[in-house]
């Protein structure tokens, strides 16, 4: 997953993987393909300090309709592809957080 992301975004992880509780709160850096889990409370944290992160739940169609968080699109993990995450209307520069 990493792989792919670095190769549509076209940006290299400088840093090792750190806690959560290490970079949070989340520190401002430079937008690169971080890879790190947060727990309830950080990823809600996240959600109210940058309000225009984009969501994507990777998860099937039966479990996001099921419930996702609101302003959530749907991309399962089995059809991520450069062609949905364009038509997303993810950019290079955005931050997003898939879950």
């Amino acid at each position: 997953m990493k792989a792919f992301l670095k190769k549509i975004f076209g940006k290299e992880n400088e840093k090792q993987k750190e806690s959560a509780k290490e970079t949070m709160p989340m520190q401002e850096k430079s937008s690169a393909v971080d890879d790190f889990d947060c727990d309830p409370d950080t990823f809600h944290y996240i959600l109210q300090k940058k309000p225009t992160v984009k969501l994507i739940d990777v998860r099937t169609k039966e479990e996001y309709e099921s419930g996702h968080i609101s302003g959530a699109a749907l991309l399962p993990v089995q059809e991520l592809s450069e062609e949905r995450i364009d038509a997303l209307g993810v950019k290079k520069d955005d931050d997003i957080l898939l879950y």
